[in-house]
């Protein structure tokens, strides 16, 4: 790989996008207006004795924008070019796949970096719940294990518009949100029905939003819990990029890519 080939990209997406007032609403004001609406519920909560109940949904929420963010960024920064009919001409230069997901992965992590970070203070500011209460290590953790995961589910979605076309768009930026109760992002995991609960420990970011809940009561480190919740997510890793490449390759060869560009 090339770093100035990855840094291209990486500039090509940031100036079609710069000026797009939709991406930046997705990302900034729908993330603190989510982050408002379940901190004014945590503040009912806490109102009524459920402390803890309160202070999972908050965390719970400033972590789920992590996964969320992430997804989102990787999979629209591919769809700006598709709909500005760009991915030919990004294609046709030296850039390898490999190059063009780790830019587009870094990228995404910049942004979600950035949208964290406001909505963070912000949670601090108006319901004064610390995200650091979990620990500098949980949240290292769980944000790395979040960002990958999002990022391999960010590519299977791209994968399929790639290969099946635009009329399926709406799958990059309204599917990750099935994750959302099966992770338990919100509640600890049992309260889950029980055939669900098997489904949810073969997602990463279940391991991650447990763990943290625990950090917040015992102030520890889950470790029993990140270990699994890592090595799910190379499964996820791998998965994600070699459906895109395999989907990627099938576009072009049925002609769907040059369909998409046209």
């Amino acid at each position: 790989m090339a770093w100035s080939r990855i840094k291209g990209v990486m500039l090509q997406e940031l100036y079609i996008t710069r000026r797009e007032s939709a991406l930046w609403f997705d990302l900034l004001v729908f993330s603190t207006i989510s982050v408002i609406v379940f901190g004014l519920l945590s503040q009912y909560l806490t109102e009524h004795s459920s402390s803890a109940a309160a202070t999972n949904v908050i965390l719970g929420m400033l972590l789920w924008e992590v996964a969320r963010v992430n997804q989102y960024c990787v999979s629209l920064n591919s769809m700006w070019n598709l709909w500005s009919k760009n991915l030919g001409n990004i294609f046709i230069t030296p850039v390898s796949t490999t190059e063009y997901i780790t830019a587009n992965c870094l990228l995404a992590l910049l942004r979600t970096v950035i949208v964290f970070v406001l909505i963070s203070v912000a949670a601090s500011l108006i319901f004064h719940f610390n995200i650091l209460s979990i620990g500098a290590v949980t949240l290292l953790l769980g944000f790395t294990t979040l960002s990958i995961f999002a990022w391999a589910i960010g590519w299977l979605l791209l994968g399929l518009v790639f290969r099946y076309g635009t009329s399926i768009q709406a799958i990059t930026w309204g599917a990750f949100f099935f994750f959302q109760p099966l992770t338990a992002a919100f509640f600890p995991i049992s309260v889950l029905p029980s055939a669900f609960r098997a489904i949810a420990y073969a997602f990463p970011p279940t391991y991650v939003f447990e763990a943290s809940r625990r950090a917040v009561a015992s102030d520890g480190i889950a470790w029993h819990l990140f270990i699994p919740a890592l090595i799910l997510d190379v499964l996820w890793a791998a998965v994600g990029v070699a459906s895109f490449v395999m989907l990627f390759h099938r576009s072009r060869v049925v002609g769907q890519f040059a369909r998409n560009d046209s």
